[in-house]
């Protein structure tokens, strides 16, 4: 059960009791419900294809203030848009179901992007109460920050902030031309972009040392129109559950982090977050809720998904004292976000997806939150939880398997994360995209055994490790594994002697509970419950024919080695006549002579005969 009108407790529970206005949800409703699908939809159809440094009026309730003069008529109906520089005050208005009005304002910030990836910008959507303030000067506009050519020396991993603990982006070859504009505060970093993502390499991975020069550190870059800026929200009024109270949403792109500065704190963020202030008995906040990815606070503080944290704000509207520690959000926050779902595609870098497996585990707050308590400035934390420095998921990787998977048990090793936030990991497997198996253990493990006889063979596999925080993955890695192995029911050993296929005849009634062995000598002796003989009379026939023949070209096929209209002779990866049947040759391309090595060329297909190791079929006693 959602409910949007519950307390404001501390780090904010969002319980809007005190505030609850005179018409209630019951009143309401069917009426709220149309009206928020009614502004979703247009939102989409009035803000699509924004530019960069741009805002769009979304739906019916938006009022601007500008630097400039402009005509009476500017930016006053649905789809007007303006110029981010030109703006200098953005005011959307509270849901209100009575006169049908509910304020949405979007805009696309350049923020810190490059100028050489024009398609990419920073999504702001602001929902109900919400009053931005441009906190940047008009005349940052016309500056420019100087580009230097430079190359790589060798391969070199791309990453998203300017540290060896940050993710990888990508992984740029060598001798490659780029183009860079930033340089790290402590000089060891550059910023570049390649293939439109903007990303960081190290110093010494590029050549025009001297040309690097005359970059402008990243803290000494001038900030572009609203990419700093002041927020004011209120949570009063009416709402209901299929719209989010009032906030603002921002979304960097993918595989990037941007900087913003809100009410003068410094957020590197790579992610897609939802901010909002309000008043309280102990003073003015600032809360931070992030939905996907992560946040980066100035003091190296790493906020994932799924955790929340506030900061005090002083008269002025500025942060003062230091963010409270992250802690996860509950049931009833993560459903405060659940609308955003709603949000129209065209108007995203990508879709927003609240985690309905989370929300499905969290158990509803049992007893009301207590207000917030007082706020304390200075370096005495708000929370008693252990500190929490950073999370980094550079270090998260499958180690084992990677080549292919088995038929039965399985145990899947990873290299962990060093946190105390981690509180257990996740091995998900997919087949052919779907989730087909998924296994759990707690901190401090590396590896989960499990079972996959009930997974189905033929297909493209991938399993992935999570690192969980209460439930939420907070980081994921991924390796694609190649065609599972047979069963060990399937006859692979001989390729030239068609597979035998047990045809109980029809007077003869088989329970599935007695264990069935069909016998090489001409009479097959069928034994049941241990108080019943079964007479010599043959009654079960062993059929001479085919179902299907395991050749060559099968085994190579079903184990996904050579492509399905590939000729088996023709195909490297199988070797000629010496096949591995369990993947022991690694696709896409393994050295023929490796292959022929690792597949005991003289050693059959994957038979437990003529040497063959029974516990790795396909490898002989001298691999």
């Amino acid at each position: 059960m959602r409910h949007w009108l519950i307390g404001l407790g501390f780090l904010i529970i969002l319980s809007f009791a005190g505030f609850q206005a005179e018409t209630s949800e019951a009143q309401l409703g069917g009426t709220c419900t149309a009206l928020v699908q009614e502004a979703l939809v247009a939102i989409g159809n009035n803000c699509a294809e924004l530019g960069r440094n741009s805002a769009c009026y979304g739906y019916n309730q938006v009022q601007a203030t500008f630097i400039g003069q402009k005509p009476v008529d500017f930016f006053t109906q649905p789809a007007d848009q303006a110029q981010v520089f030109d703006i200098q005050e953005l005011n959307t208005a509270p849901l209100n179901v009575t006169s049908a009005e509910w304020g949405i304002a979007v805009l696309n910030v350049q923020a810190n992007l490059p100028d050489s990836i024009p398609g990419e910008a920073v999504r702001f959507l602001l929902f109900g109460d919400v009053t931005v303030e441009n906190a940047v000067d008009p005349s940052a506009e016309t500056m420019s920050s100087p580009v230097a050519d430079v190359m790589t020396i060798n391969d070199v991993a791309m990453r998203t902030r300017p540290t060896s603990q940050a993710n990888v982006s990508a992984e740029i070859p060598a001798n490659t031309q780029l183009q860079a504009d930033q340089r790290s505060v402590d000089g060891d970093w550059i910023r570049v972009v390649y293939n439109d993502l903007a990303g960081w390499v190290p110093l010494d991975a590029l050549d025009a040392a001297d040309a690097l020069d005359t970059l402008l550190t990243a803290d000494r870059t001038p900030y572009t129109p609203m990419q700093a800026f002041r927020l004011r929200t209120n949570l009063m009024g009416i709402s209901c559950t299929d719209a989010p109270p009032s906030l603002a949403v921002m979304q960097g792109p993918q595989h990037m982090t941007i900087n913003l500065n809100v009410n003068g704190a410094n957020l590197t963020v790579g992610s897609t977050i939802a901010l909002w202030t309000a008043d309280t008995s102990a003073g003015s906040i600032m809360v931070l809720a992030v939905i996907d990815g992560g946040v980066y606070l100035d003091d190296g503080t790493y906020i994932p998904a799924g955790f929340i944290a506030q900061v005090a704000l002083d008269a002025a509207g500025n942060v003062t004292g230091v963010w409270s520690q992250p802690r996860p959000m509950t049931l009833d926050e993560w459903l405060l976000f659940e609308p955003l779902e709603g949000v129209p595609g065209n108007i995203l870098n990508y879709p927003i997806v609240v985690p309905s497996e989370l929300i499905a585990d969290l158990q509803p707050t049992p007893t009301p939150l207590p207000t917030l308590p007082p706020v304390v400035s200075g370096n005495t934390p708000i929370l008693s939880t252990p500190d929490i420095i950073q999370v980094d998921c550079a270090g998260l990787r499958p180690t084992s398997p990677l080549g292919g998977l088995p038929f039965g048990d399985v145990t899947f090793f990873w290299d962990g994360i060093s946190s105390p936030l981690i509180t257990a990991y996740r091995v998900n497997l997919y087949r052919d995209g779907a989730l087909v198996a998924n296994f759990g253990t707690p901190a401090g493990h590396t590896n989960v055994s499990g079972n996959l006889s009930g997974v189905p063979v033929m297909g493209m596999y991938t399993w992935e490790v999570q690192a969980l925080v209460n439930g939420v993955a907070i980081c994921t890695a991924s390796t694609n594994v190649s065609q599972r192995a047979f069963p060990t029911d399937v006859p692979v050993e001989n390729p030239a002697q068609p597979p035998v296929e047990v045809s109980p005849e029809p007077t003869a009634e088989v329970s599935p509970e007695p264990t069935v062995e069909v016998s090489p000598q001409p009479t097959a002796e069928v034994t049941a419950e241990p108080t019943v003989e079964v007479s010599p009379e043959p009654t079960v026939e062993v059929s001479p024919e085919p179902t299907p023949e395991v050749t060559p070209e099968l085994i190579c096929n079903l184990n996904q080695i050579c492509d399905n209209d590939e000729d088996p002779e023709t195909c490297s990866d199988c070797v000629g006549e010496n096949i591995c049947g369990n993947k022991i040759c690694e696709p896409p391309s393994e050295d023929v002579e490796i292959c022929r090595r690792d597949c005991n060329q003289d050693k059959g297909h994957g038979n437990d005969e003529d040497g063959v190791d029974e516990d790795n079929p396909g490898r002989g006693p001298n691999n």
